[in-house]
Formats: structure tokens, C-alpha cells, sequence
């Protein structure tokens, strides 16, 4: 495993370790699709009534910051639809969706890392 790999992993190992149960904002996140469409879904409990999401590598970010609004009930169901073109995805790398929500101060909070898929030869 490279030193890139390996930091990929820890915001994943640190939920497996420190209690991914704890997680109150985001659950049930599953993904369907391969090779650039990819479907994830999942439930959301906001206290704004929306959370934020972006796609990235670690190093390229492929989906700029994105808004979804929620319905009052809560938790509230969630779809993205995610599509990146199969000339643009990335080598030896993993995709990875970001939810998240921001806080008054409009910095990241309750950021949950998605993996969409793994590059690699």
C-alpha cells in the first residue's frame, strides 16, 4: 500500500476504530456504478435542512461544491447522481464523494468520505 493509499484510508479506519455508529448526520450511504456513473444514496439528518458534497481524488477535485436541499422529514432521503467523463477520471487513485455540512462560520463540519472507486493497475 502506498503513503498516498494509506491517507486515503484513515478518515474510513478512524470510523471503523472510533465508532462510525456515532455518525448522526449521514447513514445508510450505499453506491451503485463503476468507470464514472455512480449513484449513491443514503439519509441525511441536517440541522439546516441541507449538506454540501464534492468529488475528489486527493489531489483534483472533478466536482465542485454542490447543494442539496432536503425535505422536512427527517431523516431525509437522499439520491446524487454523479457522472465524470471516462477520459477525465483518475490513474492510480480512488474517487471519493465528500458529504458534508457547514456551520455559521461556513467551515466544514461533519465531513463523511464516500468511496466511489479505486484506480488502480
Amino acid at each position: 500500500m502506498s503513503l498516498l493509499q494509506f491517507l486515503l484510508m484513515i478518515p474510513f479506519l478512524s470510523n471503523l476504530l472510533f465508532g462510525a455508529g456515532e455518525q448522526t448526520v449521514f447513514k445508510n450511504v450505499l453506491v451503485d456504478g463503476e468507470k464514472g456513473e455512480y449513484l449513491v444514496e443514503g439519509e441525511a439528518h441536517t440541522e439546516a435542512g441541507a449538506f454540501f458534497y464534492t468529488v475528489e481524488d486527493g489531489h483534483y477535485q472533478y466536482v465542485d461544491e454542490t447543494k442539496i436541499n432536503l425535505s422536512d422529514k427527517s431523516p431525509s432521503p437522499f439520491k446524487i447522481a454523479v457522472k465524470i467523463p471516462a477520459d477525465q477520471l483518475p490513474y492510480n487513485a480512488t474517487l471519493i464523494l465528500n458529504l458534508y455540512e457547514r456551520d455559521k462560520d461556513n467551515q466544514i463540519v461533519h465531513n463523511y468520505p464516500v468511496i466511489l472507486e479505486e484506480f488502480y493497475d
